[in-house]
């Protein structure tokens, strides 16, 4: 028998037999009594989807059994599992040999951990960083998409879901990977009316047929509901999963660690699955002013790339301003600000590129008085500025230029590792 691929999960490890189409899940491992391995067992298949020919194959994942719970210890583990596949309809000898390889591998997996292996590094061609939506989010990352109440997070990311789907994108600097996606979006904060509204309008200003985004409100954290998520995230075939919003997806005390923890060990398993992440967030109450998520660098550390929204409304008008930065990069990709104008009307969203200093004119003199004030504590190399302003690398690199020649601040150091210090 061929061996399976192997994911590692937290607590968990899945099983993907690809000479039979199967798939077995087993979570929430453990000793029991007289230090037996228990835990439950999902299980998967492969099947042939109705819409397939024989000129283009096409297949799907379902599910055939959740969270059945089993001792995988001796011969009742292998029996067990073996007795729940021939109850679907797999065949005896297959699901013999599935059920014992795959009882062997958990108990093995449980009482080793993880194995050690050689990473060898590819340095004749380095591959490009792949994007399921260009530059927002990087495909099989998780990004965080993290500004003040009202700025606009779910609204955006709402057209991030639907843009991600299209061939191509008319706002300036986006491209998509021009294949359909399927998006999960897990809302801990408005209503599915609310969503569906939404998702109506940005069709209606796209002028496009609307398609079906999966959609489930949410109330348990994320680290107490993993399992349900997952068996969603392979029911729905999802690319993209959006959790709106982060604080209430974490569940416990958000500015320590133990939070970002949990719910990093719990999405780590969606991860791994290939599923591109999107988690909307917001400074506490009380500090809305902060450009850090949480005023935690632990969930900060959840993300690959994080981008920082503001909105302004224009008022007495149907137009907005929105400003996105990407304070985090992924992998040294720094992008430049970006900013749209939005215009609202009872039926429709329309999103236009414009230049960021048309759309924020006083950023730029907001954002010079934050670099002057945060160096009278003393010189600081650009790695520093980031995590004091909270402004992208790539902004301040043109902020800092124009201080220096405008004589109010000082570089000094290398080309590579400059810093900088108030002009005296």
């Amino acid at each position: 028998m061929i061996p399976p691929k192997i994911t590692l999960g937290p607590n968990s490890l899945e099983l993907c037999y690809n000479g039979s189409g199967l798939t077995i899940r087993a979570n929430l491992l453990h000793d029991g009594f007289e230090k037996h391995v228990c835990g439950e067992v999902c299980i998967f298949a492969c099947v042939s989807d109705p819409v397939s020919t024989p000129d283009k194959p096409i297949t799907k994942t379902i599910s055939l059994e959740k969270y059945h719970a089993l001792d995988f210890s001796g011969s009742t583990g292998r029996r067990d599992l073996a007795s729940i596949m021939t109850h679907h309809g797999i065949e005896g000898e297959t699901a013999a040999l599935v059920s014992a390889d795959a009882v062997n591998r958990i108990i093995e997996h449980h009482r080793t951990g993880e194995a050690m292996v050689k990473a060898l590094p590819s340095c004749d061609v380095i591959p490009p960083v792949q994007y399921l939506l260009f530059p927002f989010l990087p495909l099989g990352q998780a990004t965080i998409l993290f500004g003040a109440r009202s700025s606009g997070k779910s609204e955006v990311a709402t057209s991030w879901a639907v843009y991600s789907s299209l061939d191509s994108v008319h706002l300036e600097g986006i491209r998509t990977r021009n294949e359909p996606i399927n998006t999960l979006w897990l809302d801990y904060e408005q209503d599915q009316a609310a969503f569906q509204r939404t998702q109506g309008r940005l069709f209606n200003g796209l002028g496009i047929k609307p398609f079906e985004i999966y959609y489930r409100p949410c109330s348990r954290p994320i680290p107490d509901d993993i399992d349900h998520i997952i068996n969603m995230v392979l029911d729905s075939q999802c690319n993209l999963l959006i959790i709106d919003s982060l604080g209430p997806a974490a569940g416990k005390e958000i500015t320590g660690s133990d939070a970002a923890i949990l719910l990093h060990n719990g999405i780590r398993s969606i991860l791994n699955m290939g599923v591109t992440i999107l988690y909307l967030a917001h400074p506490p109450k009380g500090l809305q002013s902060v450009k850090s998520v949480y005023g935690s660098v632990f969930f900060e550390n959840l993300a690959r790339s994080i981008w920082f929204i503001e909105r302004k409304r224009v008022r007495g008008s149907e137009i907005a301003f929105v400003r996105l930065q990407n304070t985090k990069p992924f992998q040294s990709d720094n992008f430049p600000d970006l900013a749209y104008q939005i215009t609202y009307s009872g039926q429709s969203i329309n999103y236009v590129s414009i230049p960021v200093e048309q759309a924020f004119p006083e950023a730029d003199e907001g954002s010079r008085d934050v670099i002057l004030t945060i160096l009278q504590g003393g010189n600081l190399d650009y790695p520093a500025l980031e995590s004091e302003s909270g402004m992208s690398r790539n902004t301040l690199r043109q902020l800092m230029k124009r201080l220096v020649d405008e004589g109010d601040v000082h570089r000094f150091g290398t080309k590579q590792k400059p810093f900088f210090g108030l002009a005296q």
